[in-house]
């Protein structure tokens, strides 16, 4: 059997609450939550203290990125300044990636989920070979492209693949641009002034896509999406998720060979940057717990029902978590085959972190479990 984390009661609890009743489809109704005047504070100041200051950073850094590329020239210095504005800007972005509430949500999870997130990174859905041909043809410059084309196509994903990659297109010889010699007939100095034009146009687009999230946030929680503030409470129980089936299963587990693995996934890894992205996604995590007050955000919400020592153990093993994590010193592709047990004692803290997120805060705030993130017990 599992081992299940955290307070048994609490776990058979929510285990029985999620067996008899059907996800994302019923209306939340909790009294405790719904009169709540601590859960309505924690929730304004979800967008004060969290949403509106990450979505100013992060357009700061996009502004950046968008000016290096204007700037852009076959130069080592040009290039480099590019390359460095675009980590930056990611860097920023994995703490966005933790904050996928409202419209930013999934669908699948959320009955006011729009899937925008995808709009500006869809990790890890990418297709290399598709960007390579939209290079090519130039259809990137269509008016209409950045409504239309497939998320793989654009966003940030796209944006590092057109700064980092070789003037050899990645596509197979039997596929074009390859198969029809488009490639080859370019000739580098036109390949590389196609990948700034796309680049500029997709780095635009995450621009205004930032700015209509900021309009989306300027006054505040938007209550008015709800049907309860339960539901809304749901919603932000949601994205927290993210540590778990993101920064844990998929980032960590996967490429360890230890979840949905067949072969060489040490290589199936985000960026060569990644055990810093899975800083940020945990350093956002506790922010948008504890909106940076030792005892405030979710902690005092978990307190008013007598729960207080549950979300104290999340925010301190949150801590270790990010410990684990900064003693990995290389490429997280390099430890898993040279160092496997580092990532493995990442992945123990983080479980630490994740079951009694899942299980016990969940049947203290009655609260939903997506079904992705359902099906185990860590």
């Amino acid at each position: 059997m599992a081992k299940m984390d955290g307070n048994w009661l609490l776990t058979v609890a929510a285990l029985g609450v999620i067996s008899v009743q059907p996800q994302a489809c019923q209306s939340l109704d909790n009294p405790a939550i719904n009169d709540s005047v601590v859960v309505t504070d924690y929730l304004d100041a979800v967008a004060t203290d969290v949403m509106q200051p990450e979505i100013a950073t992060t357009l700061e850094s996009v502004e950046v990125l968008i000016e290096a590329i204007r700037t852009l020239e076959p130069s080592t210095i040009k290039m480099e300044n590019a390359q460095n504005a675009f980590a930056d800007t990611m860097l920023q972005w994995q703490r966005m990636e933790v904050l996928q509430i409202g419209p930013w949500a999934s669908s699948l999870t959320s009955d006011v989920g729009e899937d925008l997130r995808n709009d500006i990174y869809s990790w890890p859905l990418v297709n290399p070979c598709r960007i390579d041909q939209e290079t090519a043809s130039q259809t990137y410059l269509e008016e209409d492209f950045v409504d239309t084309a497939l998320v793989s196509m654009r966003g940030l994903d796209t944006i590092g693949y057109l700064l980092s990659a070789s003037t050899e297109s990645i596509c197979p010889s039997q596929v074009p641009p390859i198969s029809d010699g488009s490639w080859e007939a370019l000739g580098e100095d036109a390949i590389f002034q196609h990948r700034i034009e796309y680049a500029l146009v997709l780095a635009e687009d995450v621009q205004a896509r930032l700015l209509g999230a900021q309009d989306q946030w300027a006054d505040g929680f938007p209550h008015d999406l709800y049907t309860s503030q339960s539901a809304a409470l749901n919603d932000v129980f949601n994205a927290m998720l993210y540590v778990e089936e993101m920064v844990k299963d998929r980032k960590l587990a996967h490429p360890m060979g230890l979840q949905d693995c067949t072969t060489d996934c040490h290589l199936d890894i985000e960026s060569g940057d990644s055990v810093a992205y899975l800083v940020a996604n945990l350093e956002s995590f506790e922010r948008l717990f504890t909106l940076g007050d030792e005892t405030g955000g979710m902690i005092a919400v978990m307190e008013e029902l007598g729960e207080q020592d549950i979300a104290l153990s999340i925010v301190s093993q949150t801590r270790l978590s990010v410990e684990a994590l900064n003693i990995i010193d290389a490429p997280l592709s390099n430890v898993i085959q040279d160092s496997p047990e580092q990532v493995e004692t990442a992945i123990e803290m983080l479980s630490e972190v994740t079951t009694p997120l899942k299980w016990d805060v969940a049947a203290v705030l009655r609260l939903e479990i997506p079904e992705s993130a359902a099906g185990d017990n860590d």
